[in-house]
């Protein structure tokens, strides 16, 4: 049986011009994370990422604080997370117009968190609705095969009783959990809102399916201090 982790990036740069980049407290975390796995004494096999620098920096810090490492991040498309960026683009003008509560405190949501929040997962579901996506953008079944496609690559090519890494994203992590568990979307947004950052997730790949054995774990976070819980 090969055990998949999958662990979300450290904190990025919310409300900074480059949000792709891991924060202070991010980098961090991701050293928090590293020094958890090699406490565990889990021995990688390999180890991947998606293409963003949050993510691929993540892992390579996490690694860094595993004396015992003999892999590097590998960088796969499949684990990026879906354009935000692009989304929030597309889809904001029609939540706006739909529900006009939201025009006002859409002009500048970088300053509250919590109205960003209830904003961003309206124009998440607008997105995720709309089975054809916007012009040049991925849609939301075009990202859940992309991802599906990543996971069973990795249970194709890794042979049994293999530990992988993969440093990835929230939106991703939360696909995941859709495929192992069946879930409907709306289920699987609520459980992308709750994915704390360097957070540890475990699937078991076996050739007939794939199996949860752990989600969203923060305990070597919290174990640190309150501030090194976060979800942005």
């Amino acid at each position: 049986m090969t055990t998949l982790y999958l662990l979300r990036h450290g904190q990025a740069s919310f409300g900074q011009a480059d949000y792709d980049r891991l924060s202070e407290l991010g980098q961090q975390q991701a050293a928090i994370l590293g020094e958890h796995l090699a406490q565990r004494r889990i021995e990688l096999s390999a180890c991947y990422s998606g293409q963003l620098q949050r993510q691929r920096v993540t892992g390579e810090l996490a690694l860094a604080r595993m004396p015992a490492a003999r892999t590097r991040v590998q960088i796969d498309a499949a684990f990026d997370e879906y354009d935000a960026d692009g989304v929030f683009r597309t889809y904001l003008p029609r939540v706006v117009e739909d529900q006009a509560e939201f025009a006002a405190v859409s002009r500048d949501l970088s300053r509250d968190r919590r109205q960003f929040q209830k904003v961003f997962a309206a124009v998440i579901q607008a997105w995720a609705d709309d089975s054809a996506g916007g012009d040049g953008l991925e849609s939301f079944p075009a990202f859940l095969e992309r991802v599906a496609a990543g996971l069973n690559r990795l249970r194709e090519r890794h042979g049994k009783h293999e530990n992988i890494a993969v440093f990835t994203s929230g939106g991703v992590i939360a696909a995941a959990m859709r495929l192992v568990l069946g879930l409907n979307k709306q289920t699987m947004f609520d459980l992308n809102w709750r994915i704390a950052n360097a957070s540890l997730s475990e699937i078991h790949l076996r050739p007939h399916g794939l199996y949860l054995h752990g989600f969203n774990a923060t305990a070597h976070l919290q174990a640190q201090g309150a501030k090194y819980l976060t979800y942005r």
